[in-house]
């Protein structure tokens, strides 16, 4: 389906939102998660992403943040290694505590919570219990990594071994570094490590007064080092027992090993689930930053659907990736009205209304709760279709047109029941007159089959086509005449204009070439424009009348 084409999600850049989720999330896994999924196109699965969002921001308020970010990223790999009978260090023995450790705490989330969260505690029900694995770890493995003496190993005993055979040999050596011939011969008057060996630092060419092995010399070469052979059984049984609390670690090690192993399983189901919360969480905590809420969402809004009649009502709507100054955005179609054609002067905000209808959308279909007003409501799609922008291609050497009308011939074989099309500049580059033919053609040809269509032109034929269709809605972005600026408001129910040469004024543009385009312009087309403005004024007119009437009534009723 084409809610999860790559190409229609960046053209909406609702890959950013991905990024954005995907920086919220505390987890490796749940990280690439974020970015893998997309919106979904079953309708009772949209209904659960969007309320374990809502039911998760209530949560973060009640009982906080679960911090994800000590799981270290090498448990994959660690975990692989186990299903592979591989024998794990102590530290990679702690990864998996860790882990198990926010496995805990999430099941803590929900302790006394009376069925207030009832999704995210159908969640938490999911959750194995391994508490008694992180009871062993515990028992055998320190805060550090370092093995721990216990009831069930036998490291104690070998450790006092170790203590008692390490100060015989240390002793050996300081009776010879306190000799008179050791005064003489040594070097430095402290035991030394070579390889697994203590031995003493003797002076190059004094080796032969102290017999012993010779386990090398400096890089000077002015001292050897030498381990007495007194202190070499010593030595030997100190490293005996050295030896046997490794083979007791690795013992100990091993049957840990073999507990995760055995519990491989619940770990892997344990591992979905925190990776599906921080996920969730991460939705919430997004939702909140933009202060976004849950609208309803409609799934059977085939016109032939009784009872409700919005389509799509969108009411102070915000682009949550623009920061500052953003204009809200209010749309209203309804189930007969299933087309909106935008229309105004550049850099007046057509593009960036029909980008915040698509990224909303989508955005309410992954599980965000979206920044609108109270009283919104958004179908349910099982599809978005765009073109949008330039896909020309130098390798292909498609003119921009050409990619427009392979992009839209796209769509038309993919537009389905339930499809939301979206089509910007609509009949642009390319014969006005021919374009604004097609346009008018792909408009009255979208207008069925239960298909939202939202549309932006510059086509004059095509603003008074869609007056004239009862299907099709009109609407432009405002433009102050006075400053010659746009206010980026849309006005529904309103053709609007390109103000080309006002703007080329206000660019500076000589009066001569200002002249010369007013002269070029021909009756028809000024006539076109006079008429398309008495046309805004007749409604503005009709709505303050409608309003008035409105208000009359109201007091009529009063008294």
């Amino acid at each position: 389906m084409s809610l999860s084409s790559q190409h229609y999600l960046k053209k909406l850049d609702f890959d950013l939102i991905k990024n954005k989720i995907a920086a919220l999330s505390s987890f490796y896994i749940s990280k690439e998660l974020s970015l893998s999924f997309n919106p979904s196109d079953k309708f009772n699965e949209v209904k659960n992403l969007q309320l374990e969002t809502y039911q998760c921001r209530e949560l973060l308020i009640n009982k906080g943040y679960l911090n994800c970010s000590e799981i270290d990223d090498s448990l994959s790999n660690i975990l692989i290694r186990i299903e592979k009978n591989g024998l794990l260090t102590s530290s990679e023995v702690l990864v998996v505590k860790f882990f198990l450790n926010v496995l805990s705490e999430f099941k803590n989330l929900f302790i006394n919570q009376n069925k207030k969260f009832t999704l995210l505690e159908n969640i938490a029900k999911e959750v194995p219990d391994l508490d008694h694995v992180i009871v062993k770890i515990n028992e055998a493995i320190g805060e550090n990594g370092f093995i721990l003496d216990g009831p069930n190993n036998n490291l104690n005993n070998i450790r006092r071994k170790i203590s008692d055979s390490y100060k015989k040999v240390i002793g050996d050596l300081d009776s010879i570094i306190e000799s008179s011939i050791g005064k003489e011969i040594i070097q430095d008057q402290v035991v030394l490590v070579r390889g697994d060996r203590l031995v003493l630092s003797v002076k190059s060419g004094m080796g032969y007064k102290l017999p012993g092995i010779l386990h090398g010399a400096s890089k000077s070469g002015s001292t050897q080092f030498i381990e007495p052979f007194e202190s070499v059984e010593n030595c030997n049984t100190w490293r005996e027992y050295l030896e046997e609390e490794n083979r007791e670690i690795n013992r100990i090690l091993s049957d840990i090993s073999n507990l995760i192993y055995e519990n491989l399983d619940d770990i892997n189901i344990a591992i979905s689930i925190i990776s599906k919360y921080d996920f969730i969480q991460s939705r919430a905590l997004y939702s909140e930053n933009i202060s976004g809420i849950i609208v309803d969402t409609i799934e059977d809004w085939e016109e032939s659907t009784s009872g409700q009649t919005n389509l799509l009502k969108i009411i102070n709507a915000r682009h949550p990736l623009l920061k500052e100054g953003v204009v809200p955005l209010s749309i209203h179609l309804k189930k007969d009205t299933p087309v909106l054609l935008i229309s105004g002067p550049n850099a007046g905000g057509k593009t960036i209304a029909l980008k915040t209808i698509g990224l909303l959308v989508l955005m309410n279909q992954y599980g965000i709760n979206i920044p609108v007003a109270e009283g919104s409501t958004l179908p349910f799609f099982k599809s978005i279709l765009v073109d949008l922008g330039d896909d020309q291609g130098i390798e292909s050497s498609m003119s921009t047109y050409s990619a427009h009308l392979e992009s839209i011939s796209g769509i038309f074989k993919k537009a389905k029941s339930k499809s939301l099309v979206l089509l910007d500049e609509i009949g642009s580059n390319t014969d006005p007159e021919e374009g604004s033919a097609l346009a008018k053609a792909i408009l009255k040809n979208l207008s069925s089959g239960n298909i939202v269509t939202i549309a932006t032109t510059h086509h004059k034929a095509v603003m008074i086509y869609a007056e004239n269709d009862q299907r099709i809605v009109n609407a432009s972005v405002q433009f102050d005449e006075s400053t010659l600026k746009p206010t980026y408001k849309l006005k529904q129910g309103e053709m609007g204009q390109s103000n080309a040469i006002d703007l080329a004024i206000k660019k500076g543009f000589p009066d001569k070439v200002v002249r010369n385009a007013k002269g070029f312009l021909n009756s028809q087309d000024e006539d076109l424009k006079i008429y398309i403005k008495d046309l805004i004024n007749l409604k503005q007119l009709y709505e303050k009348k409608i309003s008035k009437i409105s208000e009359e009534k109201n007091e009529i009723n009063l008294i």
